[in-house]
């Protein structure tokens, strides 16, 4: 019996015992006047086959079967992991994991791709070389680790991403919805006023509101520089969250430093400790804000008509 496959089918087995067959042909037992040999072949098909044929017939004649065997995709399904993607410019880590059709098989590499060229896609290593698509292999459990990038002033919202399999056929579903872009953490110097003109020789204050209008909580130990004009000297800072009445009382740490004029007095919020005692930020929670007053002392002898200002190095 001479046997033929096309389409990338190849044979692994074959049977009834006694039926012997390799890539090319079976060799046949006896079989009796009238009677039937049934023989099943078992075959596989390479990661990039669609669809072939078992072609055969007996050895030494014309003609013979053309069994058209069809070939489904090997990944039946795409998800990944739960992961915010920040849209800073940085290569970040989404893990994918496949649904197999049959477990053990080998679904071959898979093309992964964004759909813009705002954001860029990788596989293994963060310093690969990041494009709108990228090939990447399957690991032993089905997973693979892509590298995302997401540059700076791209909008936040949901993530993206198609993928084919090494047929080139779609990967539907590929489900990314637990995959988000964010921004990163911006804090915004506003809402600054004069809370108490100064007089000459004596004390003033003025505040300014910092807000995270980033999507994360920013880092904490942020500093924050205050700039005077000529004659005002700073005498504390204070710092309270967003609504919390000023008028309460205050914890006063001497010797603490900011804008490099020690020996300021820094003033902590009591009773938790909002800041520490070289004038910087705490953590801010997204869509949150903190109160900043600033105390400063102005000369006797020059008159302040000059613009309080205060800011966050970037």
């Amino acid at each position: 019996l001479d046997l033929a496959f096309t389409g990338g089918l190849v044979l692994t087995t074959s049977a009834p015992e006694g039926v012997t067959c390799t890539a090319t042909g079976c060799t046949l037992p006896s079989i009796e006047p009238g009677a039937d040999l049934e023989i099943t072949l078992s075959i596989s098909a390479a990661p990039t086959a669609t669809g072939g044929e078992v072609l055969v017939r007996l050895a030494g004649q014309e003609g013979g079967l053309s069994i058209g065997v069809p070939v489904g995709p090997a990944i039946t399904a795409l998800v990944a992991q739960k992961v915010d993607l920040v849209a800073d410019g940085t290569s970040q880590p989404v893990v994918l994991r496949a649904d197999l059709a049959q477990p053990g098989i080998d679904p071959g590499p898979i093309t992964v791709g964004t759909g813009t060229d705002l954001v860029s896609v990788s596989c293994g290593e963060p310093d690969a070389t990041a494009a709108r698509t990228a090939a990447c292999s399957l690991g032993p459990d089905g997973a693979v680790t892509i590298q995302v990038t997401v540059p700076t002033g791209v909008v936040a919202g949901p993530f993206a991403l198609t993928a084919t399999d090494a047929a080139g056929r779609g990967i539907d579903p590929v489900d990314v919805s637990a995959v988000r872009i964010v921004r990163p953490a911006a804090l915004v110097l506003g809402e600054a006023g004069v809370t108490q003109p100064p007089f000459a020789g004596g004390s003033g204050a003025f505040s300014v509101t910092v807000t995270n209008a980033g999507d994360l909580a920013s880092a904490a130990g942020q500093a924050i520089e205050v700039d005077l004009p000529d004659g005002l000297t700073l005498t504390g800072t204070t710092v309270s969250p967003s609504g919390r009445s000023t008028s309460m009382a205050w914890t006063t740490v001497v010797g603490g430093q900011c804008a490099g004029q020690p020996p300021a007095a820094l003033a902590i919020a009591a009773p938790s400790v909002l800041v520490t005692a070289d004038c910087r930020l705490p953590a801010i929670d997204p869509g949150q804000s903190v109160t900043l007053a600033v105390t400063v002392h102005a000369d006797r002898s020059e008159e302040h008509t000059s613009e309080l200002q205060s800011h966050h190095p970037i």
